[in-house]
């Protein structure tokens, strides 16, 4: 019903707006007519749309949530193999943390055009002092080429063997991280 009032009204503004040229007073309240059917369309486009607009909101919103789970689970229902780490770290003057999300056996790897490869501590609790101690107090798990088993919730921290601590250069290396899959 709303829909053949808005339609009745465009016609009608139409049908005003065609006549062409007319008398003053004519004039006058024909566009007195028109501004009155401009609101009375906009209001029945309004009344449609807040509700057609309150639908579409939600079937958005729906959406984006069932696209978020699928993506939060994604990453570990998909078998990773070595086209597609979990983590590239590629920045060798910083250090960097990988949160382990699901137990399971890693490996850790080194890319780039140097040759450079990356220290990797494993611990059980974040590292909260300064990164300077642990790379100057801890003894490295592993170097990049390495594989171990992880459990979720473990803190995994890469320090380039080039790092800013013991270099001014930049390197082109990578370190990776996959999860292994049960074959």
């Amino acid at each position: 019903m709303k829909k053949i009032r808005v339609t009745a009204a465009i016609l009608a503004a139409m049908a005003l707006t065609a006549c062409g040229e007319q008398e003053p007073d004519v004039q006058t309240a024909a566009n007195a007519d028109t501004s009155v059917i401009n609101e009375a369309v906009s209001e029945a486009v309004s009344e449609n749309t807040s509700d057609e607009t309150t639908a579409a909101e939600e079937t958005v919103t729906e959406t984006q949530t069932e696209a978020s789970a699928e993506a939060d689970t994604s990453e570990y229902d998909t078998p990773a193999d070595e086209d597609a780490p979990l983590a590239v770290y590629d920045n060798n003057m910083k250090t960097y943390c990988f949160n382990v999300e699901k137990d399971g056996s890693y490996t850790f790897k080194h890319s780039g055009n140097d040759d450079t490869p990356w220290n990797i501590y494993i611990l059980d609790e974040e590292f909260t002092d300064g990164m300077r101690y642990l790379y100057s107090n801890y003894t490295p798990d592993g170097v990049t080429e390495f594989t171990a088993d992880l459990k979720a919730g473990q803190y995994v921290y890469f320090i380039c063997t080039e790092n800013e601590w013991t270099s001014s250069e930049f390197s082109d290396t990578q370190a990776e991280v996959y999860l292994n899959t049960a074959e």
